[in-house]
């Protein structure tokens, strides 16, 4: 099993539209956490996130279980197949056609969240805010 996450892009039903404060649209999406399986594909959904994006902002918020004690990766990818022992997810989300950089590095593909650590189960607040 590897030692990563494949959070897919996947987005169930459509996505809602508000506002806030008349001023700002929020978009809001939830996703699906699948456990990555080396050579086989993804079957066992392990956990969910809300996407909700205020003007330029993203904020991540979920819940993951069912990890062993570790760092796990955590991507959003370009495509939500699962498929070919997750080749078919693509590359992380990236649309602005950066380098690959660390989570903190202003050059770095969105998709890439960095890891989460899990001496407990639970992912809250995780990326670009």
């Amino acid at each position: 099993m590897f030692s990563e996450i494949l959070l897919i892009s996947a987005i169930l039903g459509t996505v809602h539209v508000s506002k806030v404060d008349c001023a700002s649209e929020v978009l809001k999406a939830r996703a699906y956490i699948f456990e990555a399986v080396k050579g086989g594909n993804p079957s066992k959904a392990i956990g969910i996130v809300d996407l909700t994006q205020i003007g330029t902002f993203v904020k991540l918020n979920g819940t993951v279980s069912g990890l062993k004690p570790g760092v796990h990766g955590f991507h959003i990818h370009e495509k939500g197949d699962l498929g070919n022992g997750c080749v078919a997810a693509a590359g992380h989300f990236n649309p602005h056609k950066m380098m690959h950089g660390a989570p903190d590095d202003s050059n770095r593909h969105v998709g890439d969240l960095g890891n989460v650590n899990t001496p407990v189960s639970y992912i809250g607040d995780v990326g670009p805010q």
